[in-house]
């Protein structure tokens, strides 16, 4: 088992590389083709495990653009490490996974092309070259995680989802008639199987989830630091909504004054940046308790709104439990995701460590 380490030569002239050791970024797949969650190991102490969800990539309008908006993301990845070694975990399908095999070599590709002819002067192309992260992938097969949670997700999709829609559906945000368009896809398997990441992935401890549509602008090194300092109860590390789908929601429920509700004033989450403890969410009873078939139906009972449609799948989960047990989650700051949607109600002002772009995806 080899991490990356890069080793090339830049030939200004033709606008290539060479490597010297055959093609090494095929040595960055340490495990060949698709794995179980379940056989998933870290690759060292020092390295950080990130998991990016990569499925559907040849199906027209559900996700267009996606394998085009994920290079991008690897490439400001690539740009932003200053060093922080990284184990990357794509869930994908057997449809997928040869396209998303070749997006990551493309874009490793790409970036050291792009930063040669970016420097002026060798030694600066040398000293880019040795910061350039050691850098690992493996894939998982999203069946391995999907199908040991199969009455759960079952169970959550009417719930939580718009299982019945067809196609995207307008939602007004606020009185001015600001609107967002929200995607159909959301009652996709994928979007119900991070609350279930600590037992999916039983041999990880820690582990950042990152939407494809992203561009980061820090060192992930930095941001894997939260993990360590949050509290003994915290388990999941998440930014507050900023676009503000929800907020009429979030104003209703406040009125009603229940007495369980721990949180002063209510927000919703963004699940494009999320951070988890994984050892936390095997060991705490609570959260446990929480993720057992018949505990997603009844934890929005509680709230007395089974007349409301739910409609961002884990996400509105996540709130409705964050709401009841604030101690169990850490609010990440706003520019570890500032959502850069053309409406914002709830905008960030601080200059984006990890821009989500949102609409990017869906445009080819």
């Amino acid at each position: 088992m080899k991490p990356l380490h890069l080793c090339f030569v830049i030939l200004i002239c033709i606008n290539s590389y060479i490597f010297c050791d055959n093609d090494v970024r095929d040595k960055v797949f340490i495990i060949p083709g698709l794995q179980s969650a379940d056989e998933v190991r870290s690759v060292g102490d020092d390295f950080i495990n990130i998991a990016v969800i990569m499925v559907n990539v040849n199906v027209k309008g559900l996700v267009d653009g996606i394998l085009r908006t994920f290079g991008i993301m690897l490439r400001s990845i690539f740009l932003s490490s200053k060093g922080t070694p990284i184990n990357l975990i794509l869930i994908t399908d057997e449809k997928s996974y040869e396209k998303v095999y070749s997006a990551i070599k493309i874009s490793i590709g790409q970036y050291l092309s792009e930063t040669a002819f970016r420097m002026s002067g060798i030694k600066s192309q040398i000293a880019r070259a040795f910061i350039f992260p050691k850098f690992t992938c493996q894939f998982v097969h999203l069946a391995s995680i999907t199908k040991n949670i199969r009455e759960e997700i079952d169970e959550m999709k009417p719930i939580y989802s718009l299982i019945n829609l067809n196609e995207p559906s307008v939602i007004t945000v606020d009185e001015n008639n600001a609107t967002v368009l929200f995607s159909n896809k959301y009652k996709e398997d994928l979007y119900f199987i991070a609350p279930f990441y600590g037992n999916s992935f039983p041999h990880l401890d820690k582990l950042l989830t990152l939407d494809a549509d992203l561009q980061v602008k820090e060192d992930l090194g930095v941001l894997y630091e939260e993990l360590n300092r949050a509290s003994e109860d915290e388990l999941i590390i998440i930014a507050k909504d900023q676009v503000g789908y929800n907020a009429d929601f979030c104003v209703y429920v406040q009125g009603m004054k229940l007495p369980f509700v721990k949180v002063e004033k209510l927000f919703g989450l963004n699940c494009g940046v999320v951070l988890y403890d994984l050892e936390k969410m095997r060991t705490n009873k609570l959260y446990r308790d929480h993720i057992k078939a018949r505990k997603f139906k009844e934890l929005k009972s509680e709230y007395n709104i089974d007349h409301v449609e739910l409609i961002a799948s884990e996400q509105d989960w996540f709130t409705l439990l964050l709401w009841k047990y604030p101690h169990l989650f850490k609010i990440l700051d706003c520019e570890w995701n500032v959502q850069a949607n053309t409406e914002q109600k709830f905008p960030c002002n601080k200059l984006p460590k990890i821009l989500h772009t949102h609409n990017e995806i869906h445009n080819a």
